[in-house]
């Protein structure tokens, strides 16, 4: 079977988390601004440190852990999988461009770079707000 996600206009961003409480911690000002302008999903893993804590704090509503049970790690078929029990579950999901994993300040330079050199302004509108490009 073949899933797919509908695609909504409201930014959102989902953030898989599996102990990523340092990265958290680390970067919770930045977190916490970001989810006064913007849908922040948080899919945990089964963290074992305070990562479920922190992203509770955030917007966490519940771990969801079993999105990755039974799931074929390292094959093609992980985001199909994924996708299918997001579905039956009758969760939201969206997808954002694969390059997109700004969870440090490399990836959010490199986006913020990306969305300087796009002419089309209507692009990302709320990131280029909340980001001030």
């Amino acid at each position: 079977m073949n899933c797919s996600i509908a695609i909504e206009k409201q930014i959102s961003i989902i953030v898989p988390v599996y102990n990523e409480e340092k990265i958290l911690s680390a970067n919770y000002s930045y977190w916490y601004q970001l989810s006064q302008v913007t849908e922040l999903i948080f899919v945990d893993g089964g963290s074992t440190d305070r990562s479920v804590e922190l992203a509770a704090k955030l917007g966490l509503k519940k771990p969801y852990r079993e999105i990755f049970i039974n799931i074929d790690w390292s094959s093609n078929r992980v985001l199909n999988q994924t996708v299918c029990k997001i579905n039956k579950m009758h969760l939201k999901a969206a997808f954002i461009p694969r390059w997109y994993d700004v969870d440090d300040q490399d990836g959010l330079n490199m986006l913020i770079k990306d969305l300087k050199g796009k002419q089309d302004k209507s692009i990302a509108r709320w990131t280029r707000k909340y980001l001030e490009i």
